[in-house]
């Protein structure tokens, strides 16, 4: 785990503690500290073993588990990649370009957001949709079930985007997010412009001919969101949907965006 990202979830911790206890607090103190905790529920982010198979703490992995539940709920792991977001903001001069895309993930337990998946013989699954910079550092999350479009996922995710979408000029994506009518109602309300490739008309075979989408060179940097999700996916709890209610997956994303972004921040951003 980054150093500062472990700083900066114990602080928060501190924080909500704080104004849950204004009284001094009685009773038996806790086998581990919030260090220990973030280290164990780090480490089932990075392997992906389940709550049971944890060994080598001081509680057993339900405790654990408990705990992952309390600091999710409490917004602990959104609110440092919030924070790990706002500090690269500050940092970074443009976000001209950003890029979306959005990944299916299998399910094995989940009950919400979850949907039939064509591409896995239309098993249940979770669709996870992003939208990363040109260093693929990702700027908005969400997630649905995986028989909704790509489309529908675009406004809700730049209506919740860390980041100013005013700074933004450019959304690219591939062909799942062909659509005139998005394009339209996305410029009126962000001054966005969506960058797409085009598309093939019926019965089309061969290459396609004609003139060129607009912006079409920014097309050949949308590869970095392709690296995301697999930075992301290096996260093996993120590979295979194991929790069943949505929150409870959305805080271990949460969790391993912000260990990303923060990675991202000490390589390119602060000084050495």
């Amino acid at each position: 785990m980054n150093n500062i990202l472990q700083e900066i979830c114990i602080q928060l911790i501190k924080i909500i503690n704080k104004d849950k206890h204004t009284e001094k607090r009685k009773g038996r103190p806790p086998k581990c500290s919030n260090k220990e905790y973030l280290d164990a529920i780090y480490y089932v982010l990075r392997t992906g073993i389940g709550w049971e198979y944890l060994k080598g703490f001081p509680v057993k992995g339900d405790a654990v588990r408990k705990k992952f539940k309390e600091w999710t709920c409490e917004g602990i792991f959104e609110n440092a990649w919030t924070i790990a977001v706002k500090i690269y903001e500050k940092y970074k001069v443009n976000f001209e370009d950003t890029y979306i895309d959005a990944s299916h993930i299998k399910n094995q337990l989940g009950t919400d957001f979850i949907g039939s998946n064509v591409y896995d013989r239309f098993r249940n699954g979770t669709k996870l949709t992003i939208i990363v910079d040109e260093i693929g550092v990702p700027i908005s999350i969400e997630l649905g079930g995986s028989n909704i479009h790509d489309i529908k996922f675009v406004e809700k995710s730049l209506e919740n985007c860390v980041i100013d979408t005013d700074k933004i000029g450019y959304l690219v994506g591939d062909k799942g997010y062909i659509s005139k009518e998005l394009s339209k109602k996305i410029a009126d309300i962000y001054s966005i412009a969506i960058v797409t490739p085009r598309k093939k008309k019926k019965m089309q075979k061969g290459k396609i001919r004609g003139r060129k989408p607009k912006n079409h060179h920014k097309l050949k940097d949308r590869y970095i969101v392709e690296h995301s999700f697999s930075w992301m996916k290096c996260y093996s709890r993120l590979v295979r949907r194991k929790d069943k209610k949505g929150y409870m997956f959305k805080g271990f994303i949460y969790f391993g965006a912000a260990d990303l972004t923060f990675n991202k921040i000490t390589k390119y951003v602060l000084p050495n």
